[in-house]
């Protein structure tokens, strides 16, 4: 399923149906106590950037800015819908945010973004196109969409 969920988040990307994120001018921190969040992700190679936490995401450790690029409040709604037996999660973002996260990812096409629910790597990629739609589809499995759709509508 590890492999379906990153080619689907690949496929997702490559059309600019999805998602993506990384540093960008005019973004202060954000609270790390978000529940939803879009950071970027940076090379292991790098000492120089301080700021960083490790996530192992099946066997692999990635690092990520402890900066918060997106959060809770740019997200308008967090739903799980089911097709053909398989479930993904879409995340909306909120008017501003939407033109806020098209110029993000127009600005770091080739950068390497996360989002993470709960503390948890959903996804991570390589921004490839600029993304002007407005949300993003994860594949997730049913429980884990679940708890994440709920948990994100309790702290609206």
């Amino acid at each position: 399923m590890t492999d379906k969920r990153f080619l689907l988040a690949a496929l997702a990307l490559s059309l600019a149906l999805v998602f993506t994120g990384c540093k960008s001018a005019g973004f202060g921190g954000r609270s790390s106590s978000s529940f939803v969040r879009i950071s970027q992700v940076t090379s292991p190679f790098d000492e120089n950037i301080a700021g960083r936490t490790a996530y192992n995401v099946d066997g692999e450790e990635i690092l990520i800015l402890n900066k918060i690029d997106f959060n809770d409040d740019d997200f308008e709604k967090v739903e799980l819908h089911e097709s053909d037996g398989d479930y993904y999660l879409s995340f909306t973002f909120t008017e501003d945010a939407t033109l806020r996260f098209a110029r993000y990812t127009e600005e770091h096409i080739g950068s390497r973004f996360a989002l993470l629910a709960d503390n948890k790597v959903l996804v991570h990629a390589v921004i490839v196109d600029p993304i002007p739609g407005g949300e993003l589809y994860i594949p997730v499995e049913k429980e884990e969409g679940l708890y994440i759709s709920s948990s994100f509508k309790s702290r609206k």
